[in-house]
């Protein structure tokens, strides 16, 4: 039978990235949606 442990590992490793891009993203949003609010509170002083 052949060795497929590159396989498992290859996909390993494109699902640990895609995990970082998402966590990446969120944090990205996280800090518009925090600069947005900053803006409104800001306004209303």
């Amino acid at each position: 039978m052949a060795n497929y442990d590159w396989v498992a590992e290859a996909y390993e490793r494109y699902l640990d990235e895609l995990w970082d891009d998402i966590c990446k993203a969120d944090d990205e949003r996280a800090a518009e949606l925090a600069a947005e609010r900053d803006e409104e509170t800001s306004d209303e002083d």
